[in-house]
């Protein structure tokens, strides 16, 4: 009877490892497509590459793989931005973008350190904003790290004061914050922390657009949709940050979870109503790090909405 539950057991375990076996080579698909986009400058397609590693890493439960397809979705959402705008420094621009994903891939196939991961991710960050500044931004403005901490604290007081008004759908507040959080990054620097808040709104900023979406035609979301997809994220960002206690796995299951949820409301509420039909970087202020004011027409191409995702 032993001998039986014991091979049992071994015949469990070799197909959970087989399962696990298959289920990151699916991951590193989604992966090698992401990168080999990026090679080939079509960050359109990168962008969706990393839509896709995103949501099979939702429906695999794998927190850390989830926080390397958010900080590729970012990475090609940079380079969007500055295709669009400055296609002249591409090249030289896609140097750290370069490092940054090669160092990603070195780092997803050596088992994720996230520690590291956000090391190359900060760097990255850090040195990509000088590629988003106009030539005027470049020579009058300085490196300032306290300014910009001093800034997001006032940033999510403000929100913490005002957070009830996210249940009127027609208010611009994670925008505008989002939108301010990207102009002081670009000319101020940051420091790891800020880079780790950044990353979490941009993707609540998503959640929030769905969740909008799910109220339509109401005004105002429920208390019930409040509570559940707004206001405990808030307050664990808003805590932490405050705090200088970012814990990384506590930060990656709290990111993984606004990633869930976005992704179900998602393929219950889409294509959403609100969703503009502009190319990407001008949809929400900080889906690039240059803040961009959208125009009013609605989201119809298919390809335009698996790309924002």
């Amino acid at each position: 009877m032993m001998k039986e539950k014991l091979k049992n057991l071994q015949n469990d375990l070799l197909i959970i490892s087989m399962n696990g076996q298959k289920n990151m080579e699916i991951l590193t698909q989604d992966l090698e497509y992401c990168i080999k986009a990026f090679e080939s400058d079509n960050f359109n397609l990168m962008n969706i590459a990393a839509n896709r590693l995103m949501e099979n890493s939702i429906f695999l439960e794998n927190e850390e793989v989830f926080l390397v397809s958010a900080i590729l979705k970012d990475i090609a959402q940079d380079y969007m931005g500055i295709i669009q705008g400055r296609r002249e420094i591409l090249n030289s621009a896609k140097v750290l973008g370069k490092k940054a994903v090669n160092a990603i891939k070195n780092n997803f196939y050596t088992g994720i350190d996230t520690q590291t991961l956000w090391q190359e991710f900060q760097e990255y960050g850090v040195k990509i904003n000088g590629f988003h500044k106009d030539e005027l931004e470049s020579k009058v403005y300085r490196e300032n790290k306290e300014f910009t901490s001093l800034i997001f604290k006032k940033l999510l007081e403000f929100l913490v004061d005002h957070k009830l008004i996210l249940k009127k759908i027609n208010n611009t507040l994670i925008n505008g914050i989002l939108g301010v959080m990207v102009r002081i990054m670009k000319n101020h620097s940051f420091t790891l922390e800020e880079n780790k808040v950044y990353l979490f709104f941009k993707l609540f900023a998503i959640l929030y657009r769905y969740v909008i979406e799910k109220s339509y035609p109401e005004e105002e979301i429920n208390d019930d949709d409040y509570k559940e997809y707004l206001e405990d994220h808030i307050d664990y960002i808003v805590e932490c940050y405050l705090n200088h206690n970012i814990d990384i796995k506590k930060y990656n299951a709290e990111l993984w979870k606004i990633g869930k949820q976005y992704r179900e409301l998602y393929f219950l509420f889409n294509p959403p109503r609100v969703v503009v039909k502009t190319s990407l970087s001008e949809q929400v202020p900080a889906l690039v790090r240059i803040p961009i004011k959208p125009n009013k027409n609605i989201v119809k191409d298919e390809k335009e909405v698996e790309s924002e995702k």
